[in-house]
């Protein structure tokens, strides 16, 4: 696929399947917000429009939306192979590197869109390229507050 589509291509079909899931989301975080679960809910699928639509739902105090964008190709290349975990989406569709790099700059077109609409609708928003880790560890610390 990455070889065949442009990352903007993939991005565009990414986006617009996400859109069939956000009835189950909508369902999982009723759920979560019934039942006094805190979840932590990650994808493509969670669309910063979701995200605006859940806060203005079930308010602030029960959904912290944030963004996480990478644009360093790079980066995510070398990170992503350093730091391979066994379930890890990235490294697991394929064993050519030359088509890991295909997948960041999808990854990177991802981050750009997602920028964008998380500043029209006020989403607070980190850039995870170098030092994923520890960026990672500042997330964590705001999502506590």
């Amino acid at each position: 696929m990455y070889n065949t589509y442009s990352a903007e291509r993939i991005k565009d079909v990414y986006i617009r399947q996400s859109k069939t899931s956000w009835r189950a989301i909508e369902t999982i975080v009723e759920c979560g917000i019934h039942d006094g679960d805190d979840y932590i809910i990650e994808g493509h699928q969670v669309h910063p429009e979701l995200m605006n639509s859940l806060v203005k739902k079930h308010g602030k105090k029960n959904i912290q939306p944030i963004v996480l964008t990478r644009f360093d190709i790079n980066d995510i290349v070398e990170g992503g192979l350093k730091h391979k975990a066994k379930d890890d989406w990235f490294v697991q569709k394929t064993e050519e590197k030359s088509t890991l790099y295909l997948i960041a700059e999808m990854l990177v077109e991802y981050s750009q869109y997602y920028s964008l609409e998380a500043k029209k609708y006020k989403i607070k928003t980190f850039n995870l390229d170098k030092s994923f880790l520890q960026k990672l560890n500042k997330v964590f610390i705001y999502l506590k507050k």
